[in-house]
């Protein structure tokens, strides 16, 4: 019977590790949400600062994978794993922790990996769309400096790969919200 009951314990454990990845799934897309308005209105402050916190938040992510990967093991294996099985193997399928979880805790688990997965999937598009939008603010900014450039030492020149050739080095600024 304390084996049934510890198996519980790992299950609800489970459960609420895949609530809070997916807490941290949502505020990934409210920092997307935000970096993709700071890419939008050219704030390269904001999107270096809204970076840092969408790291913090990856690395919590990290940490509680690694954790969800060792109690899935514990949950399917036992405390001590399979006889031969190295640690750091391939992670637990969920199909396999719902093999072993019964009843309302079945029904919570395959739930919650729903509604993360989805959450997950929804970070993945919106983040490949910001990535997509900032290259193309890069390529912009780099078009704008290229002939700013090309203005300021009036050469007028192409070089070989049909740029303006790019010569000495000039010291400017450029004010691109005024």
């Amino acid at each position: 019977m304390k084996n049934m009951n510890d198996k519980a314990q790992l299950i609800a454990a489970m459960e609420h590790i895949l609530r809070a990845q997916t807490d941290a799934h949502r505020k990934l897309l409210v920092c997307l949400d935000r970096k993709r308005e700071a890419v939008r209105t050219a704030r390269i402050d904001a999107v270096g600062a809204i970076c840092d916190e969408e790291r913090q938040i990856m690395l919590s992510v990290s940490e509680m994978e690694a954790q969800r990967i060792e109690l899935a093991r514990r949950i399917v294996d036992g405390p001590k794993g399979p006889a031969g099985m190295a640690t750091g193997t391939s992670p637990v399928p969920l199909s396999a922790i719902l093999n072993v979880a019964q009843g309302e805790s079945r029904v919570k688990l395959e739930a919650i990996a729903t509604e993360l997965r989805e959450v997950a999937t929804e970070v993945r598009n919106r983040s490949s769309t910001v990535r997509a939008a900032a290259e193309s603010l890069a390529r912009h900014m780099s078009g704008v400096m290229q002939t700013v450039h090309s203005a300021l030492s009036r050469a007028g020149v192409y070089g070989r790969q049909g740029a303006p050739a790019m010569g000495a080095q000039l010291q400017y600024s450029v004010d691109l919200r005024s």
